[in-house]
């Protein structure tokens, strides 16, 4: 059977990664040392699915759509200034809306660091010379490596992975994927609440089409982080700086965010973040009366007790999360306050059905006996693998690699699992929904070799295609993740590997059928146990009976909110108003019943609005998987 072993694209590409360090740019205002990024991708190896931005349905206020193009080499950075304070009366709203927010409106989980969701840590892949990171208790925490070996030390943390990796599928919160991507002339301001005890130069990175690393295909800035152990909130206006060498403006669509953290050479600083906000300003949360970029700290219930703000948006509460603020002009907030503010939270709904996960499972509805893995029915057959054995709760196949006659080396582990024969083999024109929960042992690496190749693969026979087995390009298998879900109801060019003769698509017309389905759970040449802990095959969401249950909920409903509910056909159209007069929010699952008799067959994109009373205080999310009609 054909396989790719080794990886080679992916372990390739990472290889510059560490190899070429990031610290030599000159993130003070100098011109970056030559050199400096890793190398660039083969970018003819990178095709890209970024999608545009949906079109707002009937009533939405319409965001700023024009082409921002900022070149200057005066950048709008976060700093901290000696300018006298503004003498003149200061005064801000008594209450403001949370301005919108990016991480909040494409995932329904703001970057507020309370949950591993929040970011990758997976060194130095997403994080660069990044030591024992992790999110807990609110925070995300690690130290930077100046003790790297290197000249020049660089770190970095990835908010938004641009999943533009030769070789592997892009999934999850990829930017690469439509729901993922960054408009940027929507969302043109960051801040970022950030802790560090020293700190040698910063800035903030992003790419559009092609490699983080490539440095033709990246913008930056500089960020004038204080590392001095000292709590402080940072605020940007995002815009190209120039000296940088880098020529992508922040405007249009954008793949990819990267925070990078220079350390002090030979030192290795603590850090962390409390939360980060990609946001679009709202002018009525304007702090009169205050220049921006002067002296400016506050204090919040349940939050800073007296902390500076900086940065050229600092007087402006669109910066800050839901809470309630006084604001003062000096480092003690001795002074008279201005304020309180409140800032109102925006809804924050996460619609559960439909979903990218999907509907009906196969081996469920076929097989009557789901591949939860608690006992011998799931699998069929393994090789490669020893130790093999079954947990029942909670379920699990467990093994480790080990050499055995089937293919005469150790790094290639698979798991066979149980397929129906006849008509209840596997119609994967309905069921290519496919979610694995995974975790193994030991380190992530993505280089090949012993203790590397932490990527996994599908593979697959139809009745429609003859030769050999058919695979998925690698599937990333991040430490810091255990499921991972991908539709393989994609075209060839971006689901194949292996040879081009091999490419087909995993979905077979009506009357052909998947006979042969295995999971492949890493490439280590060394000993690595795996646990394949479950395996859910899933069709699109589907009416029950003409009634299709749209469902969510809202952890920051608030009596008076409203529910509205659009749809639209996948293939195009308008988005059509389902409930007039809307639904009650709720923190719990609530859903409303989309009566689908007669609708036209086909799939319907789902977009929710939830409006506060006023109905200036909106959110709108738009369901990570279709209802299809049949």
């Amino acid at each position: 059977m054909t396989r790719r072993r080794g990886s080679g694209r992916i372990v390739a590409a990472l290889g510059v990664i560490v190899a070429v360090s990031l610290g030599q740019m000159a993130l003070g205002g100098a011109q970056e040392t030559e050199g400096s990024d890793p190398a660039p991708d083969d970018p003819s190896t990178v095709t890209t699915t970024t999608l545009p931005p949906e079109p707002p349905p009937p009533f939405e206020e319409t965001p700023d759509s024009s082409t921002t193009t900022t070149s200057s080499t005066s950048p709008t950075s976060s700093t901290t200034t000696t300018t006298e304070p503004q003498l003149t009366a200061a005064a801000v709203p008594g209450t403001a809306n949370e301005a919108p927010d990016f991480a909040s409106r494409a995932w329904s989980d703001p970057w507020d660091m309370s949950n591993r969701e929040d970011m990758l840590i997976n060194p130095p892949w997403t994080a660069l010379n990044v030591l024992n990171g992790k999110i807990t208790n609110g925070v995300m925490i690690f130290a930077l490596d100046g003790v790297c070996g290197t000249a020049s030390c660089s770190g970095f943390v990835t908010p938004l992975w641009p999943g533009i990796v030769p070789g592997a599928l892009p999934m999850g919160r990829d930017g690469v994927l439509g729901p993922n991507t960054i408009n940027a002339n929507t969302y043109k301001y960051l801040s970022i609440r950030l802790y560090a005890t020293g700190l040698r130069s910063a800035g903030i990175f992003w790419s559009r089409g092609g490699s983080a690393n490539d440095p033709n295909k990246q913008g930056g800035m500089p960020a004038s982080f204080i590392g001095d152990g000292q709590w402080r909130t940072y605020t940007f206006k995002l815009q190209r700086y120039a000296p940088f060498n880098r020529p992508i403006d922040w405007s249009g669509l954008i793949n990819g965010l990267r925070i990078v953290l220079n350390p002090p050479q030979g030192q290795r600083p603590i850090v962390m973040i409390d939360w980060i906000r990609l946001y679009e300003e709202d002018p009525a949360g304007t702090i009169t009366g205050v220049e921006p970029s002067s002296p400016l700290y506050y204090s919040g219930v349940g939050g800073p007790g007296c902390e500076q703000i900086t940065g050229s948006q600092n007087a402006n509460v669109s910066a800050l999360p839901p809470g309630t603020y006084t604001f003062y002009r000096t480092p003690n907030c001795a002074d008279a306050p201005i304020g309180p503010v409140n800032v109102v939270p925006r809804p924050l709904p996460t619609i559960k059905a439909p979903s990218l996960e999907g509907g009906a499972d196969y081996a469920t509805t076929y097989l009557r006996d789901p591949w939860d893995m608690n006992g011998p029915p799931d699998v069929k057959s393994w090789a490669n693998t020893c130790g093999a054995s079954y947990t029942k709760v909670p379920g699990a196949f467990s093994g480790y690699n080990c050499l055995t006659p089937y293919t005469g080396h150790i790094d290639d582990p698979l798991i066979e699992l149980r397929v129906g024969s006849g008509k209840l083999a596997i119609p994967s024109h309905k069921f290519h929904r496919l979610t694995l929960e995974f975790t193994y042992s030991g380190p992530f690496s993505l280089y090949g070799g012993c203790h590397g190749g932490t990527i996994g693969r599908v593979m697959w026979l139809t009745t429609m295609h003859s030769g050999p087995v058919r695979q998925t390009q690698d599937i990333i298998t991040w430490k810091d993740r255990t499921k991972f879900t991908v539709d393989l109801d994609m075209h060839k060019l971006l689901l194949n590997d292996g040879p081009a003769s091999t490419w087909t698509p995993f979905v077979v017309p009506p009357g052909h059928y998947v006979t042969y389905l295995r999971f492949d759970p890493n490439e280590d040449t060394c000993a690595r146990y795996f646990h394949l802990h479950d395996v859910k095959l899933r069709m699109d969401d589907r009416p029950t009976l003409g009634v299709f249950k749209i469902t969510w909920n809202d952890p920051r409903a608030m009596p008076g909110d409203r529910v509205y509910i659009f749809v639209k056909p996948v293939s195009g159209g308008s988005w059509t108003l389902l409930n007039p007069s809307g639904s009650l929010n709720s923190a719990t699952d609530t859903s409303y019943a989309w009566n689908t008799t007669g609708v036209a067959k086909g799939k319907y994109n789902v977009l929710m609005r939830v409006a506060r009373s006023d109905l200036s205080n909106y959110t709108d999310v738009v369901a990570g998987g279709p209802v299809e009609i049949v």
